[in-house]
């Protein structure tokens, strides 16, 4: 991808693209050492607002780029991957754009259909076949892939990661006008999750809690996916939700991949983020400033309240989730715990290793003397 100063003014699309080609590296990498298939889906894939003639400041460019790489990789340790990739657009000018590209791609079968996203489930589907696969949508707002439409192929083998535009849906969420109304139904599935959401409210959750709560139930349940989570991409100057890139799978080693790629996220947003602000502030003023971004860069107060909040319910969901059980292994502990966003595996491991074995509340008999993290395989005993 393109480096951070290609996207000034639209931050929160580099981050975006940052996680994007930080994941699809490690999971594709990953997925070939047991399955020699593997299907990329874009269902929005633009390209929007392309600057670069190689269109890597583009999703569908950064993944054919990544899905190259994985596969030279894999060709390194004897193992060939059939790659697949297909990229849906519904915007006219958009899709000739896209189509011109992916007509050039000779290396990897790639497809190009012009159409909605959730009217093309069926061939979607039939592209996909056995292979595993990886299905991202991007959109533009909150219409195009309604839950109860594309669940067909989330049912599939693979995983998922989902824009969820939560500034937009926050905007527009309450309008009652009918049309408004059914767009919000679609979204979620079904039409009774209003109530779900004052549910949720009356236990005391912010309004923007509630409604990502209900949505990661919701795709959990519709896509029968064990780990769902996410991770918060912030307005580039302000103190406020942009988006959040949410994602599902079946495999506990793609929630610790997505885990691992999150915290490297959490710092790099905070570097972005100290630039923009930085740039607004001398923009502002006309007056440049004695350190650069680097040096005076905080880390948002927001992610901060967000991590230390999720690190205190984790610990404490931890520890009455061993006082419960008399023996549990490290698969139900990193999958439960990995779901917290800005919770990772080091977190996890200073409270399983460092702390509670180590003042003897717990022991692991099949843990190495060297071990110092835990591993799924590991069985925990209450004492």
């Amino acid at each position: 991808m393109k480096p951070v100063d290609y996207y000034k003014g639209r931050e929160q699309t580099y981050l975006k693209h940052f996680f994007l080609e930080h994941y699809l590296e490690k999971v594709v990498h990953k997925v070939g050492f047991y399955n020699p298939n593997f299907t990329y889906v874009d269902g929005f894939s633009g390209p929007w607002k392309s600057e670069d003639e190689d269109y890597l400041d583009t999703s569908f460019g950064i993944a054919l780029s990544q899905l190259r790489i994985a596969r030279k990789n894999l060709e390194a340790h004897k193992r060939y991957l059939n790659l697949k990739c297909l990229f849906i657009e519904k915007e006219r000018k958009a899709y000739q754009e896209l189509e011109k590209r992916i007509k050039s791609v000779d290396d990897l079968e790639a497809k190009s259909i012009h159409g909605r996203f959730e009217d093309l489930i069926p061939e979607i589907k039939n592209f996909i076949g056995s292979s595993f696969s990886f299905i991202f949508i991007d959109p533009t707002g909150w219409t195009g892939f309604a839950l109860n439409k594309i669940q067909p192929i989330l049912l599939n083998q693979g995983e998922v990661l989902i824009n969820f535009m939560f500034g937009f849906i926050n905007r527009f969420i309450n309008f009652q006008d009918q049309k408004n109304i059914e767009t919000f139904n679609n979204l979620f599935g079904s039409s009774d999750w209003r109530n779900e959401l004052e549910i949720e409210k009356s236990s005391g959750k912010s309004d923007e809690e509630a409604i990502l709560t209900i949505y990661l139930n919701r795709l959990k349940k519709f896509g029968n996916y064990p780990f769902v989570t996410y991770t918060k991409i912030l307005k580039p100057i302000t103190e406020k939700s942009f988006f959040y890139l949410i994602y599902g799978t079946r495999n506990l080693e793609g929630l610790r991949v997505f885990s691992k790629i999150e915290e490297k996220l959490f710092k790099e947003q905070t570097a972005v983020r100290g630039e923009a602000k930085q740039r607004g502030r001398i923009e502002r003023t006309g007056q440049g400033e004695l350190f650069g971004s680097d040096f005076l860069s905080e880390n948002s107060r927001l992610l901060i309240n967000d991590r230390y909040k999720n690190l205190q319910n984790a610990e404490t969901d931890l520890i009455k989730f061993i006082s419960e059980k008399k023996s549990i292994n490290g698969h139900e502990v990193l999958g439960r715990f990995l779901e917290y966003p800005f919770v990772w595996e080091n977190d996890i491991n200073d409270w399983v290793i460092k702390k509670l074995k180590k003042s003897g509340s717990i022991e692991i008999p099949n843990i190495g003397l060297r071990e110092r993290t835990l591993k799924p395989h590991h069985q925990i005993l209450k004492k």
